[in-house]
């Protein structure tokens, strides 16, 4: 299995997959956690910016034009199989992925967090839901959430104290929050 990485542009944090964490980036953190995993025969780093390079991973072009939904149909076209993430999750659990994995019998699978919310950017897709989605993307729907909610995926809960592992860094406030994480962590 393939492991992609989305790199989307933000407006509310711009370049924000490279803000510094310590002497890391968003980035470099969320693909350091999903290589620790060990599960993957490939990581990919997905964007329109074509000069993004990270130590273990390759980079594919992002030619969507559109929001995720658009970029995940993309890439259920040219990978048909793959674990998505984001890349501005710095705080990822390698045995969450493994275990998620292993719980992997072939039916899309999302993670839901201990408060039910689903993460879209935490699941397994594969070309059994392409035609749904194609389908799903020309009737309007832009949101990912709405298309896992009303398709075929099976759904693993994680149970983590915190939900730390979903964290994901969209604004100022959440990078702060993110520093302020990664220094009690670190000591």
């Amino acid at each position: 299995m393939i492991a992609v990485v989305f790199v989307k542009e933000s407006e509310r944090l711009p370049d924000k997959h490279n803000l510094m964490l310590g002497n890391r980036s968003v980035l470099e953190h969320a693909v350091s956690r999903i290589l620790e995993s060990r599960a993957f025969d490939q990581v990919i780093v997905f964007s329109r910016k074509e000069d993004i390079s990270v130590q273990g991973s390759l980079t594919a072009y992002d030619e969507s034009e559109g929001v995720l939904i658009d970029s995940i149909f993309l890439c259920l076209k040219q990978f048909h199989e793959f674990f998505a993430f984001g890349g501005d999750m710095p705080f990822l659990d390698p045995e969450i992925i493994r275990a998620m994995i292993r719980h992997y019998d072939g039916t899309p699978l999302c993670a839901f967090s201990s408060d039910g919310t689903l993460q879209p950017l935490h699941a397994i897709y594969n070309e059994s839901v392409l035609n749904d989605l194609a389908e799903a993307i020309k009737a309007g729907q832009r949101s990912v959430y709405g298309f896992i909610s009303s398709s075929r995926f099976s759904l693993f809960r994680v149970d983590s104290p915190t939900d730390e592992i979903f964290f994901s860094i969209n604004t100022g406030a959440d990078y702060d929050e993110a520093l302020r994480r990664m220094k009690s962590s670190t000591g």
